[in-house]
């Protein structure tokens, strides 16, 4: 099996948890208006099954951006989710404004890891939905979707013998060549709603920090005293290419007791983690010990209260299949925090 070493990049990779975009923009008087196309499909040729999910976002001259993440989900023990995320900035992506019809295009912003150049196609009637302020009945935003369908050319060439070049034509590892999508067009109008009171303080610990760098970044959490808790784990790594991020990840589900105050005395002295509960794409145990004293979360209202300190993770590995496996030894100083509501 091929693999790459994993390098870290100057460029901090920005993430939201379990799988979901942040997609930065500006608010004006008039409002703001973002586009997005999404398609998920199964992969065939591949050791084991995969999906890709193609996402496409505009907003204006800030995001323009195309990224194709290659995902599976375990089907033992937790089933957590791993994934590799291949995204193209400086894209084309552009809609008719009823969402008849799209284009994306990565141009030579993915460089020798390939091309994407796809058009939409509405196969539907457009969908529309206002989120109205309960108190005054304004439209607080405008989400239209569309059904539709996606054609032309993808090619995302990994440069690994276990996902080789994933295309929508007739290659070893391929796609259908026609992809079921839809586009939405979320306009919100930047009104103000007067809000419901404070939400109600409830109980949970976590675990949250980077290792190696910036770029690297994980986060664990539970409620208490019980409950499911989860994982995000990003770990960017260079492609060499100054339009293209490449990141891996882990994400999912887990009973709480994977995280664990081990210390408490004084207050949120040392935190075990148990990464085997996210097997088999992370193994491993870690210890977070702090090494500040204790304090207030800010802006918090439910006397949670937190420490800075670092993490001791010699014995957890990550499994990245067809990339190859990557330790995570731990962190620097005070490169961690746990936190815990109320305290």
């Amino acid at each position: 099996m091929t693999s790459r070493p994993f390098r870290v990049r100057s460029i901090v990779v920005l993430t939201a948890a379990v799988g979901t975009l942040l997609v930065p923009g500006t608010a004006h008087a008039g409002g703001s208006t973002s586009l997005s196309i999404d398609a998920t499909v199964a992969v065939s040729g591949t050791p084991k099954p995969y999906r890709l999910h193609l996402h496409a976002s505009h907003f204006g001259t800030l995001v323009n951006t195309v990224s194709v993440q290659l995902t599976r989900t375990a089907t033992t023990g937790n089933k957590p989710t791993v994934f590799t995320d291949y995204t193209a900035s400086d894209s084309t992506v552009h809609c008719a404004p009823d969402l008849s019809s799209c284009e994306l295009d990565t141009g030579t912003h993915m460089g020798g890891y390939g091309r994407i150049h796809l058009t939409f196609h509405a196969t539907a009637a457009a969908k529309s939905r206002n989120d109205l302020c309960n108190k005054t009945g304004e439209v607080l935003s405008r989400t239209t979707t569309r059904k539709g369908t996606l054609t032309g050319s993808l090619a995302v060439d990994t440069l690994t013998d276990y996902f080789k070049k994933v295309t929508n034509k007739n290659t070893p590892v391929h796609v259908p060549h026609v992809l079921n999508a839809t586009a939405q067009k979320f306009t919100s109008f930047n009104r103000n709603c007067p809000g419901g009171g404070p939400l109600p303080c409830t109980g949970f610990l976590q675990l949250s920090g980077s290792w190696l760098s910036a770029d690297s970044s994980l986060v664990l959490g539970r409620p208490l005293p019980s409950g499911a808790g989860r994982i995000s784990l990003f770990q960017p790594f260079a492609s060499g290419v100054d339009d293209l991020s490449l990141t891996h990840g882990v994400l999912g589900t887990a009973p709480g007791g994977f995280l664990k105050v081990t210390d408490d005395a004084p207050q949120l002295q040392q935190v075990h983690a148990d990464f085997d509960a996210f097997a088999p794409f992370v193994t491993g145990e870690a210890d977070f010990r702090a090494q500040t004293p204790l304090r207030p979360v800010p802006g918090d209202d439910c006397n949670g209260r937190q420490r800075t300190g670092k993490l001791f993770a010699d014995d957890v590995t990550m499994h990245y299949e067809g990339y190859g496996d990557q330790p995570m030894f731990g962190s620097q100083d005070k490169a961690f925090k746990v936190s815990r509501f109320p305290a």
